[in-house]
Formats: structure tokens, C-alpha cells, sequence
């Protein structure tokens, strides 16, 4: 790949490839090896990586701002977003936070878990990746309709 020469020597190029195979690479590398978008990634070599965050029965009326506003009391946040349906436009109930910092977001974790905000307790932890969906999505399944 042209961009592994972009990699700074302390990120292990085998790590970051498999990572990058896993599809959990949301950005382009940076040089310091910071919002690189993989956060196993800083984990094995001690870099300060921001942490992604699953945030569970939010309320439908929850912004984009108002959970980065929730989760800044803890910390600086990098991002917040509220996952909407697409048909409805409508919140799905849930949303991710990134946090810039492994403590502040770890301490958010422990503050926010099971805390009740707007009626309904939050459900807080670490993300995991996505993982692969099995199966067809319709369209030609290569059998006759015959």
C-alpha cells in the first residue's frame, strides 16, 4: 500500500492491516497516530486513541447535542451521534460517542451506565464492530422462479 510509509514507526503495521481488513478504519491514517479511527490500534502500543462508545435507550427526542452535551461533563467529547431511522427520519433509540481521552471516557462509562436521563436509564458501554451480516438482501438468488 503507498500510505504505509505514512504510519509513525511506534503503530505496528500488522495490527493496523488486519484492522483495516476488519473494516473498523473510518479515516484516512494521520501522522501522530491519533484519529486514526481504530482504537485496538492505540490500545497495544499505549497511544492515545479516542474510545467509541455504544449509548442505549436514549430517549427519541435525544440530539446529536444534547448527547455530547451529556457526555461532556466527563470529559471532552470528539463526537456524538444519535442513530435515525432512515424511512422515518425518527431517532432509533441509540447513538455512539467518541471521547478524545481513554480515562475521561472510561469514567463516563461508569458514570452513565444505568443512569436515568430523560426518563429512561442508559445503557453504556465500549463499542464493538459490526459485525458481518449473513445472508442475501434480495435481489437474484440464482434460482429459477420456475
Amino acid at each position: 500500500m503507498k500510505w504505509r510509509h505514512w504510519l509513525p514507526p511506534e503503530i505496528d503495521w500488522n495490527v493496523f492491516s488486519s484492522a483495516v481488513l476488519r473494516t473498523e478504519f473510518d479515516g484516512y491514517p494521520s501522522l501522530t497516530g491519533e484519529g486514526v479511527g481504530i482504537s485496538s490500534l492505540g490500545r497495544e502500543k499505549g497511544i492515545r486513541m479516542a474510545l467509541k462508545m455504544y449509548v442505549g435507550n436514549l430517549a427519541y427526542s435525544t440530539t446529536n447535542d444534547s448527547l455530547a452535551q451529556i457526555f461532556s461533563e466527563y470529559g471532552e467529547v470528539a463526537s456524538a451521534t444519535v442513530i435515525m431511522d432512515r424511512d422515518t427520519g425518527r431517532s432509533k433509540g441509540f447513538g455512539f460517542v467518541e471521547m478524545s481521552n481513554q480515562q475521561e471516557a472510561q469514567a463516563a462509562i461508569s458514570g452513565l451506565n444505568g443512569k436515568d436521563v430523560g426518563g429512561r436509564q442508559l445503557t453504556v458501554n465500549e463499542a464493538r464492530p459490526r459485525e458481518e451480516r449473513g445472508g442475501s438482501r434480495g435481489g437474484y438468488s440464482g434460482r429459477s422462479r420456475y
